[in-house]
């Protein structure tokens, strides 16, 4: 099994295999394979929809089902933010929230290239990518 960086397009390796056969039940562990779970569910449709989101041809009704796609995944997420307990997941899993604001503002026609591009680059966008590995990187030792 395996989890994905989801905003893969940028550049950021994915991350490592998950071994959730000898999961000991903790908080940890729980949430990691809630983690999981997003990720075979959503982690493809969203590297999707970033590289749909970041094209000159995506038209109106590809924007449109990139806004409801990242609406899905941005409710499951948060519930799954909402059921975790363990505390560094927690950190990890809030400092990447921002995530679905950001593809969300990609996907956004009234913004130009230009703040797109600015976005991409920022080093609140950064941050989200950074603690989505580290979430990746967390979840990893604790499960393998």
């Amino acid at each position: 099994m395996r989890l994905r960086q989801h905003i893969a397009t940028v550049g950021l390796a994915s991350g490592g295999v998950l071994a959730l056969a000898g999961c000991s039940g903790n908080a940890l562990a729980s949430s990691c394979e809630e983690y999981y779970e997003f990720d075979q569910e959503y982690s493809s449709q969203i590297q999707e929809v970033v590289a749909t989101a970041t094209s000159a041809d995506a038209d109106e009704a590809a924007l449109e089902q990139i806004r409801d796609i990242m609406s899905n995944a941005a409710e499951d997420y948060h519930a799954m933010v909402d059921n975790a307990s363990d505390e560094a997941f927690l950190a990890e899993a809030e400092k990447s929230l921002p995530m679905f604001e950001y593809v969300e503002t990609l996907a956004d026609p009234e913004i130009s290239d230009d703040e797109k591009f600015e976005l991409a680059q920022s080093t609140e966008f950064d941050d989200v990518i950074q603690a989505e590995q580290n979430l990746i990187e967390l979840c990893n030792a604790e499960l393998t």
